[in-house]
C-alpha cells in the first residue's frame, strides 16, 4: 500500500473511530512522506496522529504531532493543515485547563481563518473554535462559532456533515440555554425557540446517515431540549433509546445518556429507576480515579447525586466549578493581555452592538494606545515591552524555546559616512529580512539601538542555530547597493536555549555574552552555547 493509500485508510479509520489502527497506519506514512519531503502528505499523517492520540486523551502526544503537523503544513503552503494544528493545540491545553496556553493557540487560529478559502475548511476552522470555546466555557463564542460551521457544512451538500454539524450547534445551544436559564430568562426562551426548528431538520437527517452513532446523539439532543424545557417525560424516553444499546457506544457517549437518563427520572420522582441510572452510569464511567479533569467532576458529581451521596455530589461539584473558573479567567486574561479585535472580523463578536457604537472613538484610542505602548515606531516591530509580554504569554508552554540577540555590525560607521537617514532605513529593512525569514509564531522585537531580539518557539538550540544562520546569510546576500554605493550590512548574533523557568533578563544576559563573542571573533556570525 502506497503513502497515499495508506493516509487515506487512516483517515477512514480516525473517522470511525478507531484510533490505534489509524496511529498505526499514518506513523509509517508520516516517516515516508517527511523522508521524501512530500510535506502535504506529512502534514495530513501528522493531523491523523494528533487527533487519534487527543480523542485517546494521550495530551503529550496529541501536542507533540500537533506540532508536526504545523512544520510541514509551512512546508506544504497548507493554511488549512496549520490551522486544524493549531485548534488541536488549543483543544489539548483546553483540556488540561491552561486556558492562557489555549487562547495563545485561537489567536493563532484567528489569524489563519481569512487564508481558507474552500468551505469545508472554513466549516472545519470554525467547529473547532465552537468546541474550543465549549472547552473553555465560553459559550457564547461557541454559539456563533457554531452556526458559522453549520453555515458552511450547508454548502457542502453533505448530510452527513450537516447533520454533525447541526448536532454539535445544538450541544453548544444546549449548554448556552441552561447558563442563560436563571440570569436571563427571555434570553434562554429566545434560544431555545431558535433550537426547535434545527432539532426538527436534524430528525430528519439523522436516519439518513444511518450510523448507530448518528441516531444516539439524535436522541441525546433531542432528550437534553426537551430537558432543558423541562419536558421530562420525553426526555426520558430520548436518554432511554440510548441506554438501550449503550453496551455498543463509546464510553463517554454511555455514560452521559445513563446519568441523563437519570436526573430525567429523579425529575420524575421515579427514585428507585433514577438511583439505577445512577449505578450503571459509575460502571461505565471513562474518568480517572480519582476524578481530575472538570468534565470527569461533573461526570462524577451527578453519578454522587443520582446513587444518594449528596456531599459527595456537592463536593465534586464545588471542585468542577472551581476548574471552570479558573480555565475561563486565565483565557479571558490572556485575550485581553494581547488586546487582540481580529474575533470581530470572523463574526464572533462579543461587544454589545449599541455599547461599540457609542464607544467607538474610546476603543480605537485605546486599541492606538497598547500597540503604541509594545510598538517600535521605527520598525513596527514589538519593543522590548511587547518582548516581556510576548515572554510571559508563553512562559508557561511545555515546548522548548530559544533566545537570540542581533546586532547590526558597524552600524555607527553606516550613520556617520552614510547619513541617519540611512541608517534608520538599514534597520527597517533588516527588520523587515528578518520577519520573512522566522515563522509565523516566532516573536521579533526591537531590542534597542540597533540590536533585535528573537523568540524562537518549539527549536532546540541546534535548530534555533541554524535559524539564526540563514537569517544572518539573508541580511549578507541582501543588495544594499540601492540604499548608498559601497555600503555593507552584516549582523552578529548570539543564541541560547532557554532554561525551564529562566526570565527574560537572564536569558538575554548570557545571550548577550555569545553576541559579544561573536563580535569579538570577528563579526558577521552566529556563536550558540
Amino acid at each position: 500500500m502506497d503513502v497515499t493509500d495508506a493516509l487515506s485508510q487512516a483517515q477512514r479509520e480516525l473517522s470511525a473511530l478507531r484510533f490505534d489502527r489509524a496511529c498505526e497506519l499514518a506513523g509509517p506514512c508520516f516517516r515516508a512522506a517527511r523522508d521524501a519531503q512530500q510535506w502535504a502528505d506529512a502534514a495530513d499523517a501528522a493531523m491523523v496522529l494528533a487527533k487519534a492520540r487527543g480523542n485517546q486523551r494521550r495530551s503529550d502526544e496529541a501536542l507533540r504531532w500537533a506540532h508536526e503537523a504545523l512544520l510541514a503544513a509551512r512546508q506544504a503552503e497548507r493554511p488549512d493543515v496549520a490551522c486544524g494544528a493549531w485548534i488541536e493545540i488549543a483543544r489539548e491545553h483546553a483540556l488540561l485547563e491552561q486556558g492562557d496556553a489555549a487562547q495563545l493557540a485561537v489567536d493563532e487560529v484567528l489569524v489563519l481563518v481569512p487564508m481558507l478559502q474552500e468551505p469545508g475548511a472554513l466549516k472545519s476552522a470554525y467547529a473547532g473554535l465552537a468546541a474550543v470555546y465549549g472547552e473553555m466555557g465560553v459559550a457564547g463564542l461557541a454559539w456563533k462559532a457554531a452556526r458559522q460551521a453549520l453555515a458552511y457544512a450547508e454548502v457542502s451538500g453533505d448530510t452527513a456533515e450537516r447533520a454533525m454539524a447541526r448536532t454539535n450547534l445544538l450541544i453548544i445551544g444546549i449548554i448556552a440555554c441552561e447558563q442563560r436559564l436563571e440570569p436571563a430568562p427571555d434570553d434562554a426562551a429566545a434560544l431555545l425557540a431558535e433550537l426547535w426548528p434545527q432539532l426538527d431538520q436534524l430528525r430528519a437527517e439523522a436516519p439518513q446517515v444511518g450510523t448507530p452513532l448518528a441516531l444516539s446523539r439524535l436522541h441525546r439532543v433531542a432528550g437534553a431540549l426537551y430537558a432543558c424545557a423541562g419536558r421530562w417525560e420525553e426526555a426520558a424516553r430520548e436518554f432511554k433509546a440510548i441506554t438501550d444499546h449503550a453496551a455498543s457506544l463509546p464510553a463517554p457517549l454511555a455514560c452521559s445518556a445513563w446519568i441523563e437518563r437519570g436526573v430525567a427520572l429523579l425529575q420524575l420522582g421515579r427514585l428507585d429507576e433514577a438511583h439505577a441510572c445512577g449505578e450503571a452510569a459509575a460502571k461505565v464511567d471513562p474518568s480517572a480515579d480519582p476524578p481530575r479533569r472538570a468534565v470527569e467532576l461533573r461526570r462524577r458529581s451527578r453519578i454522587c447525586e443520582l446513587t444518594g451521596r449528596p456531599v459527595e455530589a456537592l463536593e465534586f461539584q464545588r471542585r468542577y466549578h472551581d476548574r471552570r473558573h479558573h480555565l475561563a479567567m486565565t483565557a479571558l486574561q490572556s485575550r485581553a493581555a494581547a488586546l487582540s479585535a481580529r474575533i470581530d472580523e470572523q463574526g464572533l463578536r462579543i461587544e454589545n452592538l449599541s455599547l461599540r457604537e457609542r464607544n467607538e472613538a474610546l476603543q480605537a484610542h485605546v486599541r492606538d494606545a497598547a500597540r503604541m505602548a509594545s510598538t517600535d515606531p521605527l520598525t513596527g516591530l514589538l519593543n522590548r515591552r511587547g518582548l516581556e509580554a510576548a515572554w510571559s504569554a508563553i512562559a508557561a508552554l511545555p515546548q522548548s524555546r530559544a533566545l537570540a540577540l542581533v546586532d547590526l555590525d558597524h552600524f555607527k560607521r553606516i550613520n556617520d559616512e552614510h547619513s541617519h537617514t540611512v541608517g534608520d532605513t538599514v534597520l527597517r529593512t533588516v527588520a523587515n529580512l528578518m520577519h520573512q525569514a522566522l515563522r509565523t509564531h516566532d516573536r521579533l522585537a526591537r531590542h534597542g539601538g540597533e540590536e533585535f531580539a528573537v523568540l524562537l518557539f518549539d527549536l532546540d538550540l541546534e535548530a534555533a542555530h541554524a535559524a539564526m544562520e540563514r537569517l544572518r546569510e539573508g541580511v549578507r546576500a541582501h543588495d544594499w547597493n540601492a540604499f548608498a554605493p559601497g555600503i555593507q550590512v552584516s549582523v552578529s548574533v548570539g543564541v541560547v536555549a532557554v532554561r525551564p523557568g529562566e526570565s527574560l533578563e537572564a536569558a538575554a544576559a548570557r545571550a548577550d555574552v555569545l553576541l559579544y563573542g561573536a563580535k569579538r571573533g570577528g563579526r558577521d556570525r552566529v556563536c550558540s552555547a
